[in-house]
């Protein structure tokens, strides 16, 4: 994964799907919101995305594409669990903070880099331990799943990207947008 910017990978599908997206100009963005955070720790800088800002999941629309576009996230707000990873990923490096993105299956979380057992739900606007991300497993998936340890591992960013556009073409794909889909797809492929 080195090499692979996050910020800058998650913009690039965003500006695939609108040519005339300004990268510079979204990236800039994030530096305001990183700027904007008066406190550069986990608790200030969620409290400054979810409670002063209200960045939260679109529990309304949320096969929407647009929640997989992370300009779309910043403007609204409100996206998935992945994209509004990305944006508390790349704040709180902003504010020298390491944070990394968590698979878990049908689900995306962050996890502090620097304890293995503090993890955040963005898209609930959640802090959990390893038993609530268990618990989280459980609701998603039934009684009968099986939760493995590893599925709280890290992911690098060219994972995080990855998983993005799968998402992508799935929400294409569910909304009969057969070219969105195909391109999302082909970008997954490369």
């Amino acid at each position: 994964d080195e090499g692979c910017q996050l910020d800058l990978g998650a913009l690039l599908i965003a500006a695939h799907a609108r040519r005339d997206l300004d990268v510079d100009h979204e990236l800039a963005r994030l530096d305001a919101l990183a700027a904007g955070c008066p406190d550069g720790t986990l608790a200030g800088v969620t409290a400054h995305l979810f409670d002063d800002l209200g960045f939260t999941g679109d529990t309304d629309d949320y096969g929407n594409p647009r929640n997989s576009l992370l300009d779309v996230v910043l403007d609204r707000r409100r996206g998935i669990p992945i994209t509004l990873a990305v944006v508390l990923i790349e704040v709180a490096r902003r504010r020298g903070l390491d944070l990394v993105g968590v698979g878990l299956p049908g689900h995306f979380l962050v996890r502090s880099a620097g304890d293995p057992d503090v993890f955040v739900d963005p898209f609930h606007r959640a802090l959990l331990d390893r038993e609530g991300c268990e618990k989280l497993f459980t609701t998603l998936h039934g009684g009968r799943a099986r939760f493995e340890p590893g599925y709280l591992d890290p992911v690098g960013p060219r994972a995080v990207i990855a998983r993005m556009l799968t998402n992508l073409h799935r929400s294409y794909i569910a909304r009969g947008d057969r070219a969105g889909g195909l391109w999302a797809q082909c970008l997954r492929v490369l």
